[in-house]
């Protein structure tokens, strides 16, 4: 259920990003690039920012034990959980910050006036710096 969930809320958003997108430029092509780009890329995994011991987050060079067995020594238990625990923030980091960049692009880069109108969105009205009490 809770999955089945998730991916209603995350359907609905994604249809509203791309109605968004269709109706502020115009062209289906924008949507319809928005949602095979969508389809390609597939829904982020952010369980590795939940998941105590998971391993996807170390490579298989991490390990500066000089080529020795695999063995784990508390200090090296210790290590990689650091090392873990700063890939979980860098990742974190990096999610944060493509989300804030995306909101902050939004508008700008869907503009009705660079893609020569939309029919869907009605033109900004343009400023009058004309003051009435000057005249």
């Amino acid at each position: 259920l809770a999955i089945t969930a998730i991916q209603l809320a995350y359907t609905t958003l994604f249809g509203v990003y791309t109605a968004f997108v269709f109706a502020r430029t115009g062209r289906l092509a924008a949507a319809v690039a928005c949602h095979a780009y969508c389809n390609h890329m597939g829904l982020p995994d952010v369980d590795v920012f939940f998941a105590a011991d998971d391993d996807r987050l170390l490579d298989d060079d991490d390990d500066d034990d000089g080529g020795a067995e695999n063995v784990d020594t508390p200090r090296s238990e210790g290590r990689r959980r650091q090392h873990r625990r700063r890939r979980v923030v860098g990742l974190a980091f990096a999610h944060g910050l493509g989300v804030a960049l995306f909101a902050a692009c939004l508008f700008p880069w869907t503009a009705p006036a660079l893609y020569g109108g939309s029919p869907f969105w009605p033109p900004s009205a343009p400023v009058d710096d004309d003051d009435d009490e000057s005249r």
